[in-house]
């Protein structure tokens, strides 16, 4: 296969995998008719959070919350917890930095709520 179809191939399946990940199937047929997102797919909608929380400041709560999840089961000793979590949470911090930066907020919690139905 020449590499322009082989890049085109690319591109439409990445395009699927998007209109499937956006919760809109109906746009799968569109992207393989016409290998461009149709007008349902061109813009994820607004992530609902409670009580009108921005999508930043809920994706920092809802990330803090499952570092502490994380660490209880990584480190049952409470000692050895506190000791390794300002580590950890200079990671976290710098990767939803990162995330809120470059707009991705809302992608990010649309997986939260995905992952654990694929999972069942």
């Amino acid at each position: 296969m020449c590499e322009r179809k082989s890049a085109i191939r690319r591109s439409i399946t990445i395009a699927i995998g998007l209109a499937r990940s956006m919760r809109h199937a109906r746009c799968v047929h569109h992207i393989r008719a016409e290998t461009r997102p149709c007008h349902w797919c061109r813009r994820l909608p607004d992530f609902p959070t409670p009580n009108g929380q921005g999508l930043d400041d809920y994706l920092r709560e809802q990330s803090r919350l499952g570092l502490q999840n994380r660490m209880t089961l990584l480190y049952p000793d409470e000692a050895q917890r506190l000791a390794k979590l300002p580590e950890y949470q200079g990671r976290l911090d710098f990767e939803i930095e990162t995330i809120v930066s470059m707009g991705f907020p809302g992608y990010f919690l649309d997986r939260l709520l995905i992952y654990p139905l694929g999972k069942r």
